[in-house]
């Protein structure tokens, strides 16, 4: 038979080992995830639109739909790890966040969004996009 003190001070040593660092390393873990299966879908669905799979509209609606909540990950782990002190983690993560920033803030007037159907197919841009993405891939 298992001694009830055994339990208690089992239930004690789990409960504490559940740290902040704990916490945020989990959360990092699953941001980190969802990012790099998006960049992976980023990737593929230009890869269709270089071979043709897709045409140029279909390719930008749905790249489009995606940099928002994309730029908003982002910058929400690097706000969690500015406050919670994991400032090497932040120092890694935030070049990605002010990337994708300045890429949603710059797009011009008259576009679709960040990925433009008059503008992607001009001067290889597709293939411009997927050097980023590869890029931003090694360094999630």
């Amino acid at each position: 038979m298992v001694n009830m003190e055994t339990k208690e001070h089992f239930v004690d040593e789990v409960s504490s080992g559940l740290t902040l660092d704990t916490l945020v390393y989990i959360f990092s873990l699953f941001v980190s995830g969802l990012l790099l299966f998006l960049l992976v879908y980023f990737i593929i669905t230009l890869s269709d639109l270089e071979c043709d799979y897709l045409n140029a509209q279909q390719c930008c609606n749905r790249l489009n739909m995606w940099v928002l909540p994309k730029l908003v990950v982002h910058t929400l782990l690097s706000l969690v790890f500015a406050v919670t002190g994991h400032y090497w983690l932040l120092l890694a993560s935030l070049p990605l966040a002010i990337y994708s920033g300045l890429q949603y803030k710059n797009v011009p007037p008259g576009n679709f969004g960040v990925y433009d159907p008059t503008e992607i197919l001009k001067l290889g841009q597709i293939r411009s996009h997927l050097v980023m993405k590869d890029i931003s891939v090694t360094n999630t």
